[in-house]
């Protein structure tokens, strides 16, 4: 499932596949790339929740002239922060906020595993990025129905 998010984060859309179309989200992906229309893409799935203060942090990118930012996550169920590095297995696509443009000019997704690793490391070799200044923790991995992607749109 993919959905998109105005960036006053009033109104969420959804979007579900008539049929599985593929491992590891990649097609989900490739969707909501491709549909999205606002400043910045996030990303989150189906082990997901969603952190009241999530959309605040990412927008902490507002105030820099990066293209890309990552943040800290909660890891559960042991309560865990990952502290993400822009390295294979240490980040993931839910611990970024990209620009849109930016995401727009990789390649798509793979049906391979690890294609997020490669799009982040794509978007690292292409665009300016940082680890975010806040500490706070943006997201914590669970094991919930899938929630898809957020567009912010302007």
């Amino acid at each position: 499932m993919a959905c998109a998010a105005a960036a006053s984060g009033n109104r969420i859309l959804y979007h579900n596949f008539p049929k599985h179309t593929g491992s590891c989200g990649y097609n989900l992906t490739n969707y909501a790339i491709q549909k999205a229309k606002g400043k910045y893409l996030v990303f989150f799935a189906n082990d997901d929740i969603i952190l009241p203060n999530h959309f605040n942090n990412y927008l902490e990118i507002e105030k820099t002239d990066l293209d890309f930012m990552y943040f800290n996550s909660l890891i559960g169920p042991g309560n865990s922060v990952r502290v993400p590095v822009i390295a294979p297995s240490r980040i993931g696509h839910s611990e970024i906020i990209v620009n849109t443009m930016l995401a727009k000019a990789c390649k798509p997704h793979s049906p391979r595993y690890g294609h997020d690793w490669d799009f982040i490391k794509e978007i690292s070799e292409k665009g300016k990025g940082a680890k975010a200044t806040s500490t706070e923790t943006t997201y914590h991995i669970m094991h919930v129905p899938n929630l898809g992607t957020v567009d912010f749109i302007d």
